[in-house]
């Protein structure tokens, strides 16, 4: 059984998926299983992902249903202790799953974690770094306020994340952010200080061309947590 199920939905992602695969296969930390969610795509994605012949590699095709949905059926077929998120555009730091890890191994309190991040354009120029807080207690002040960890950078324990439901299906956008607010709400949570993913900022991102829906799902999430504080439920 691995330690890691690295879970990749990826819907019309051909453009940048090369370059997200190959970052995830040469990792320093190699006890994983590459879960690839193809979801309905309709352009060289499938051509691409079969591409490529590793074992660790574990192809399933789906019907366009939905970033949230595609997580959840990558959870549910995922076999590792954590699951380590990747997004289809973005490029992990080839030792990011070896520092994470052993930062798990040493803080076994600890269910989610996240890092630094810099930001990559379309060409992969470095445009700047993200910093979050790093330590529990201040995620908590702050996560209402902001999402404080970036999605595809994340690494968490999968039976605490089916406990408290998995991603919520309803969210279309922010669904992560929506998971972030429930494993806070029961278990301690970090970042590394250390830069261990670039983050693309892309004009054809989803987030990028639906700024408004993005703001309706953030509200979204947060309200139904300060439901969850007030109702103790």
């Amino acid at each position: 059984m691995p330690y890691l199920s690295v879970v990749m939905p990826v819907y019309n992602g051909e453009q940048f998926l090369e370059t997200a695969i190959d970052s995830i296969l040469l990792q320093t930390f190699d006890d994983f299983e590459f879960i690839i969610i193809n979801d309905g795509s309709t352009d060289d994605t499938h051509k691409i992902i079969y591409s490529y012949n590793d074992s660790r590699i574990k192809i399933f095709e789906d019907t366009h249903m939905g970033i949230a949905n595609a997580l959840n059926k990558g959870i549910s077929v995922a076999e590792g202790t954590y699951i380590a998120r990747q997004d289809a555009d973005d490029i992990s730091v080839l030792y990011r799953f070896e520092r994470q890890a052993a930062f798990l191994r040493m803080h076994p309190e600890i269910k989610l974690v996240g890092s630094y991040v810099s930001t990559i354009d379309e060409k992969e120029v470095k445009l700047g770094n993200i910093e979050f807080p790093t330590k529990d207690q201040d995620i908590r002040l702050s996560i209402l306020d902001r999402n404080t960890f970036i999605h595809g950078s994340t690494m968490f324990c999968r039976k605490s994340v089916e406990k408290i439901g998995k991603y919520n299906e309803v969210f279309a956008l922010m669904q992560d952010y929506d998971l972030w607010l429930r494993i806070v709400e029961h278990y301690a949570v970090a970042n590394i200080s250390e830069v261990l993913y670039h983050y693309r900022i892309s004009a054809e991102s989803i987030s990028s061309r639906n700024p408004e829906l993005r703001e309706v799902y953030l509200q979204m999430a947060k309200e139904l947590a300060l439901q969850r504080r007030e109702n103790n439920s």
